[in-house]
Parts: C-alpha cells; sequence; structure tokens
C-alpha cells in the first residue's frame, strides 16, 4: 500500500516515486518521512537492507525488507533488486533517490524540479547533496563547470539524486557485478562500493550530462557511515553550500 501525500506547487505536476535506502537507523528514517509529509502525487519506497529489522512501516510506506544484509561488497546485487522493483512499476515523471541520514530543504521537491527544468534535453541527473568534493573531478578527469545560477555540470552521479525512468534504462535497469575492488585502498582507506563510480562511468561513456544542485538541497547528519566506517572517518561527509543557511 502506498500513502499519498499533498502539495500544491511545482512539483505536483509531476508523478514522483521516492526511494529511500537505509540499514539501521530507524529514528533518522523516522525524521526523513516526516520531512517528505505534505506532498501529492509521489509514492515513497523504503528498501531496508537490515533482515532482522522490527521496524514495521506499514501501511504508512511500502517497505521492502532485505532477506541478507548486503552491505558495501553486495551492495551493487542490492541495487540491482532495487532497480527491478522499480522497473516493473508503472512510469513515473520524476524519481528521487535518498539515503536515510539526509534532512531535506524547505520546499524539497519544488527546489529539485525547479532545477531540473532548467537543464538541456541531453540531462540524465541531478545531483542533490553537495558534500566535501565540491570543486573536484570525481570518477571521471572533467571539473564541474557552473551551467547557471541553480545548477552546476559535474559529469558524476551519486546516491542522493533526481532523474527520470532514463536513467536507469540508460544502465540496462542494472549494476554488473563488482567483485573485485575490496583489498583496495583509496587514499589510504577501504574503497566504497563502486555502484555510483561504475553508473558514473557508463553514463558518461554514452555522452549523458549529470548535474548537480549548485547549493545543497540535502543536509547530511554526520552519522557514522554503515557502509564504510573507515573511509567515512578520515574522509566524512561534510555538507557545503547549504541552502537553508
Amino acid at each position: 500500500m502506498l500513502l499519498r501525500y499533498a502539495n500544491t506547487s511545482l512539483a505536483a505536476d509531476m508523478k514522483t516515486l521516492v526511494v529511500v535506502l537505509t540499514y539501521k537507523r530507524p529514528e533518522l528514517l523516522q525524521q526523513l518521512l516526516k520531512q517528505l509529509t505534505g506532498y501529492m502525487n509521489i509514492d515513497i519506497v523504503v528498501f531496508d537492507d537490515d533482515p532482522d529489522t522490527t521496524n514495521n512501516l506499514a501501511p504508512v510506506v511500502e517497505h521492502h525488507v532485505a532477506s541478507i544484509n548486503h552491505g558495501k561488497k553486495l551492495f551493487w546485487q542490492w541495487i540491482n533488486h532495487i532497480f527491478e522493483e522499480l522497473r516493473v512499476r508503472p512510469v513515473y515523471d520524476r524519481y528521487v533517490f535518498l539515503p536515510d541520514d539526509m534532512k531535506l530543504c524547505k520546499d524539497f521537491l519544488d527546489r529539485c524540479e525547479e532545477r531540473w527544468q532548467t537543464l538541456p534535453n541531453d540531462k540524465i541527473a541531478l545531483n542533490l547533496f553537495v558534500d566535501h568534493r565540491a570543486g573536484q573531478a570525481n570518477w571521471t578527469c572533467r571539473l564541474p563547470v557552473r551551467y547557471n545560477t541553480l545548477v552546476e555540470e559535474t559529469w558524476w552521479i551519486d546516491g542522493c539524486f533526481y532523474a527520470e525512468r532514463a536513467f536507469f534504462e540508460k544502465l540496462d535497469w542494472k549494476i554488473h557485478p563488482i567483485l573485485t575492488r575490496w583489498d583496495t585502498l583509496s587514499a589510504g582507506v577501504p574503497m566504497g562500493s563502486g555502484v555510483w563510480s561504475q553508473a558514473t562511468r557508463r553514463l558518461h561513456e554514452q555522452a549523458l550530462r549529470m548535474f548537480r544542485s549548485w547549493q545543497s538541497l540535502t543536509l547530511h547528519l554526520g552519522v557514522v557511515s554503515m557502509m564504510n566506517p573507515i573511509g567515512r572517518a578520515k574522509y566524512p561527509f561534510t555538507t557545503v553550500r547549504w541552502i537553508d543557511v
């Protein structure tokens, strides 16, 4: 069962699916879900990677619980499961991916859509989170370039984004198996899952354009990483250019 919310502005014309990824953060998840109340024409689906969870979200939102904990090394499999769930659903105008450790800005979906409408036809995704990597090349050799007053072209995508169905179609609804990076260090710390770096590379090879809101529309809450605690302890996610200062 999906609960539809109420909204009366720019994003209200868009049928939107909000996908929330969570693991062992029930309090943060509830805070995030509360921020999404007040919207019409959105559906919310939570994908929970904790097979032992006692968090029962039904009937408020649709809640998918993994049969195993995929963690970092099998995150690509979990993403493929999520992508397949999205593939068989009716088509939405917009898709939003959110981790559970984010605070949303005021008028979040309207600000997402406002930025999306300024982008060119060959856009494929809009990053919503600006972090300590602002101004740096990430997963390609291309530095970010300011596109207009609202967005910059970054050439890469991470797991907090706004897109259309074409994003998943161009990835053939799957991430290719990631099997060999686990003994490799990057800047002296364990590497991440590799999911979004692979997605970036494959989309970039198709000359599809990835953007990011110039001001961060999400605020990282600074909690300990559940997937890459060593890496994030050394290089924590720090929000840059938060829009609601």
